[in-house]
Parts: C-alpha cells; structure tokens; sequence
C-alpha cells in the first residue's frame, strides 16, 4: 500500500504553503489506479476486436460481411454495459480499499 501524505492547511496561519509540486505529485499517485484499470479496460477491447473473427471461424464458416455484423451487434452494445459496470466495479473498489483497510487496522 502507498503510503499516504496528511496535508493539514491551518485556516489561521497566512505563512503557511503547501507545495504546487507536491499536491501535483500526490494528484498522478492518487489517479495511477484509475489510469491502469480504464486503460486495462481499453486494451481488453482492442483485444476482443482483433480476435472477433477468429473466434467466430473457428465456431462456424461466415462471411466478412456477416462477421462485420456480428461484431458491430457485439461491440456496440456489450461494450457500452460493460464499460459502465466495470467503471462503478472500479471507483467502489478504489474509493472502499482505503476506508476497509483502516476499519481492519481500528478493528471495527
């Protein structure tokens, strides 16, 4: 696990600063999971584009013309379920990982 900087900003105090290059760099570590997965995500798809039509020759003979079909009947729609199921699947697990781990380390 990353470990994590407290930034506490005391309203009060006019000196104090917190570092542009430090939000920024705590900014790119807290978005990296997010990053992998939605690319994860993209790569998956681009995989299942160039392996369509393999698949479906190996199952049974069809035209290009029927395999453009089947394939813009799959894409189309699965692709866009999934891409919101694996989105919420992905923002729950990022945004609860955290919040269990310290509820297991308070033992509540």
């Amino acid at each position: 696990m990353l470990h994590k900087k407290k930034y506490h900003l005391n309203v009060n105090e006019r000196n104090s600063r917190l570092s542009t290059t430090d939000l920024f760099l705590e900014i790119i570590k807290q978005s990296v999971p997010y990053i992998f997965t939605d690319s994860s995500i993209t790569l998956f798809f681009l995989i299942d584009q160039y392996t369509f039509n393999r698949a479906m020759l190996l199952v049974k003979h069809y035209s290009k013309d029927q395999l453009d079909f089947f394939y813009a009947l799959f894409a189309a729609n699965a692709n866009k379920l999934t891409t919101i199921v694996l989105s919420l699947a992905v923002a729950m697990a990022v945004s609860l990982t955290p919040l269990l781990s310290s509820m297991i380390t308070k033992k509540k």
